[in-house]
C-alpha cells in the first residue's frame, strides 16, 4: 500500500510541473484565458507564498522564503517517516501528507528554477476573484483538508 502513496506523490509533482510548463508555453504573463463563467487561466508570477502573501518580495530580498519552504518540506518529511512506525496512521493521513509534500516540493522546484512560483488558476464569482493559485497549492489545501477530516 505504501507504493501507492509514493505514486500519488510523484504524480502530483509531475502534474504540477507539466501544467506550469504548459502555461508558460501557451499563456503570456498577465494574459487571461476564459474557461468557464467562474474560471479563467491567468498567468502570474508569485514571488511570495501561498495566496500571494508577501508577493512584493523578489529573489534578492526574500531569500528567507526559500529557507521557510525548504525547512517546511524537511519537517513534513520527518513527521511522515518518523511517526509512521511509532503511530499506526490512517491511510488518509498518509495520503494527506503525500498531497502536502507533493505540492510543497512542486512549488519549491518552481521557486528554485525561476525565483518565483507560477500561478494560473483564477476562480471568481462576478467581480470577486479568489487569489490566483496553481496545482501544487490546490494539493496542499487538499492535504490539509484530509488531515482535518
Amino acid at each position: 500500500m505504501k507504493s501507492v502513496h509514493y505514486i500519488i506523490f510523484f504524480i502530483i509533482i509531475l502534474f504540477d510541473y507539466f501544467t506550469k510548463i504548459w502555461v508558460i508555453n501557451y499563456i503570456h504573463l498577465y494574459e487571461k484565458k476564459y474557461i468557464f463563467c467562474f474560471l479563467n487561466l491567468y498567468c502570474t508570477n508569485n514571488y511570495g507564498i501561498i495566496l500571494g502573501l508577501f508577493n512584493t518580495c523578489n529573489i534578492l530580498n526574500c531569500w528567507y522564503l526559500f529557507i521557510i519552504n525548504f525547512v517546511s518540506i524537511l519537517i513534513l518529511i520527518i513527521i511522515q517517516f518518523t511517526t509512521h512506525n511509532i503511530f499506526k496512521k490512517k491511510i488518509s493521513t498518509n495520503i494527506a501528507y503525500m498531497f502536502i509534500l507533493g505540492g510543497g516540493i512542486g512549488n519549491f522546484i518552481d521557486r528554485m528554477q525561476n525565483g518565483y512560483v507560477i500561478d494560473f488558476i483564477d476562480i471568481h464569482c462576478f467581480n470577486y476573484h479568489f487569489p490566483t493559485f496553481n496545482v501544487a497549492d490546490f494539493n496542499i489545501f487538499l492535504g490539509f483538508f484530509l488531515l482535518l477530516k
